[in-house]
């Protein structure tokens, strides 16, 4: 595995990046949708404490999954959801 990374990145000149999605615009929809899953999350809170916290996951989980392969001209990559 290192190997290789090691000849895509010295051989073929190319640098992993990070695919992001980014909304252009929060839709009214969006924010009723963005709503809804607070107030669900702010519910299960009230009803199990301390307990909802230790089974919550906070950060970037799919990160790794969304690297790719760049070379240095490559356009850049745009995700919208």
């Amino acid at each position: 595995h290192g190997f290789a990374n090691q000849i895509i990145h010295d051989e073929f000149v190319f640098h992993k990046v990070y695919a992001r999605r980014v909304p252009r615009d929060l839709t009214a929809e969006r924010k009723r949708k963005r709503l809804v899953i607070c107030q669900s999350l702010l519910d299960r809170y009230n009803n199990e404490s301390d307990e909802f916290f230790s089974r919550m996951v906070t950060g970037d989980e799919c990160k790794r999954q969304s690297m790719e392969w760049k070379h240095h001209g490559s356009p850049a990559t745009k995700e919208f959801n």
